[in-house]
């Protein structure tokens, strides 16, 4: 929880089901540690079937590939530095 405090923001990222995986464990021991789970951004695969298709074809199709990950993350910083900016005035 010292490491979530000290963060713009949190990310978690894992290459199946997000649904009661780690990002789920890691957001239940912030709560139970009373630290805000708002700029927690989970990254993990939706929960629904996925056609058959290469590793990378599949990561892309749920958001994992690089690119993804690199526009989810920078979005939740743009947005958590919003949030700064609107706070501060």
């Amino acid at each position: 929880s010292n490491f979530a405090l000290k963060s713009s923001i949190f990310v978690t990222l894992e290459d199946h089901a997000r649904m009661g995986g780690f990002g789920s464990a890691v957001l239940e021991s912030l709560t139970q540690a009373g630290v805000s789970t708002q700029d927690v951004l989970l990254a993990g695969v939706e929960d629904y079937f996925t056609a058959h298709a290469t590793q990378e074809e599949q990561l892309s199709i749920h958001g994992l590939d690089v690119d993804s990950l690199e526009k989810q993350i920078l979005s939740a910083l743009k947005s958590k530095n919003s949030q700064k900016l609107v706070a501060s005035s």
